[in-house]
């Protein structure tokens, strides 16, 4: 139930709005989590990991996006330069996401047993 898509550099322009809409996205969500593991402030430390954290769980659906609207072209081998080289970096895009996603985790989790109480109260 897909619509063709849209004729003329529109919908390139859309592709390539995607693909920046989720590098800003991730550069964003990689900037939050340097500063929360920079800063000595625990309060400070939770802010910057929830804006990771926000900024982040945006990635996956501009990624998508991009994924899309590459399918609605055709399949891979009928795309022409430059959306050919498009695709292939789609899974470095992909594993750039899953890295930052790690890291993201193993942050939250060092901070998240840092904050946890000590002993019985």
């Amino acid at each position: 139930m897909s619509q063709e898509p849209p004729a003329g550099g529109y919908y390139l322009d859309a592709i390539f709005t995607a693909i920046r809409s989720f590098a800003q996205e991730l550069e964003a969500s990689r900037r939050w989590l340097a500063r929360a593991e920079q800063t000595e402030n625990q309060a400070w430390r939770l802010s910057f990991l929830r804006e990771a954290r926000a900024t982040y769980e945006r990635t996956p659906a501009r990624l998508a996006a991009v994924t899309e609207r590459l399918a609605a072209l055709g399949s891979v081998d009928s795309l022409p330069a430059p959306l050919d080289h498009i695709h292939e970096n789609l899974t470095g895009m992909q594993a750039d996401l899953a890295a930052h996603e790690s890291h993201l985790l193993r942050i939250e989790a060092s901070v998240a047993h840092a904050a946890a109480p000590i002993g019985r109260a």
